[in-house]
């Protein structure tokens, strides 16, 4: 009977692209994936707070958001916020 066998570069081939998976599953939880931008008066107050230099946009990365709402709940220090 034939038997099906593995060859040693389908294993490097499989290696390698779970290796870039990972790297770009870690590449698009650390870099920025979206921006909230404030716009109509509200944008105007926070762009003219910042004496006009930069645009009231918000840029968030997924362990930024994370972050952003873990500190929220920190603030707000009640226990469904941490859930």
């Amino acid at each position: 009977t034939k038997r099906a066998t593995v060859r040693n570069s389908s294993e490097w081939v499989l290696c390698a692209a779970l290796l870039a998976f990972v790297a770009l599953v870690i590449c698009g939880c650390v870099l920025p994936s979206f921006s909230i931008e404030m716009l109509g008066l509200v944008g105007l107050a926070v762009e003219s707070g910042k004496q006009f230099q930069e645009e009231a946009k918000i840029y968030y990365s997924v362990f930024g958001l994370a972050k952003m709402i873990m500190d929220e709940a920190r603030y707000l220090s009640t226990a469904s916020d941490f859930v």
